[in-house]
């Protein structure tokens, strides 16, 4: 009641010896409090309120309270930047409370929080943001949002030279995500980074996924993505020596600049 009031120093009067008795937990609960109000109105640097946290994890185990101060101390790594330790810190945190308001408080936030960085933190180098992802991959939105999410961190890593991290995670999606035009479009794509490191194998398993899903739709953008799987089949078995079965499945096209050029190379 004191702190909704805005009567800070009166509460801060009542918890500080609370927090230094000798109950337990007494002092993990207004140790916590403390620490929360002592962060909001800037009275503590985050690194001194995460010193605290740190050992008031281990003051009190066993219920909500656990589980609450545990909350605070993941939501403040993540705030300092440290995303593997804080996202870490909160699942563990879940499983001290489950089915309580806190552990739902705590998936929401978790799932928000890995939105946001995933999609919108330009700072994040590709390489932690794919670490974060592949230990953290639970936290990825269902349907559209967690489709572009997946798309938007794989051409981040293809920007970096991470291409067979790019690929994994495009496969994963592939596998158990998506159906239809869009796992057509995303298979062609996970070929194409495929040739661009050199697994033209895998490259051809790809273009056998997106092709037969290709060939159910009768567009125009259809069919010119079912040349460019062709192309690419090509390009894929010139990788892999098949010099003879890359140009004759490339015989098989009208002279056209797109092809010449393949066929120069090969």
């Amino acid at each position: 009641e004191l702190t909704q009031s805005g009567e800070f120093d009166s509460a801060v009067h009542i918890w500080e010896p609370l927090a230094k008795g000798h109950d337990d937990f007494y002092r993990a609960r207004a140790g916590l409090a403390l620490t929360m109000l002592q962060t909001q109105t800037g009275k503590i640097e985050r690194k001194d309120a995460l010193d605290r946290l740190e050992g008031l994890r281990y003051a009190w185990r066993g219920d909500e309270l656990e589980a609450q101060i545990n909350f605070m101390t993941g939501k403040l790594y993540i705030e300092d930047r440290q995303f593997f330790k804080g996202f870490g810190i909160l699942r563990d945190a879940i499983s001290m409370s489950p089915g309580s308001d806190v552990s739902r408080d705590i998936t929401a936030y978790m799932a928000d929080i890995f939105k946001s960085i995933m999609m919108e933190d330009k700072e994040l180098t590709p390489l932690d943001a794919v670490t974060v992802y592949e230990e953290f991959r639970e936290l990825t939105p269902a349907g559209d949002d967690g489709n572009r999410l997946i798309q938007k961190l794989a051409e981040r890593l293809v920007e970096a030279d991470l291409l067979a991290r790019a690929a994994g995670i495009l496969q994963h999606q592939i596998d158990y995500r998506l159906q239809g035009a869009e796992k057509a479009r995303v298979a062609e794509r996970l070929a194409a980074i495929y040739l661009l490191d050199k697994t033209p194998d895998k490259a051809i398993a790809a273009l056998d996924a997106a092709k037969p899903l290709y060939e159910q739709d009768a567009s125009a953008e259809a069919k010119k993505s079912l040349h460019n799987i062709e192309l690419m089949r090509a390009r894929a078995l010139s990788q892999m020596d098949k010099t003879e079965e890359a140009l004759a499945l490339l015989a098989k096209f009208d002279p056209a600049p797109d092809v010449n050029r393949l066929r120069a190379d090969i």
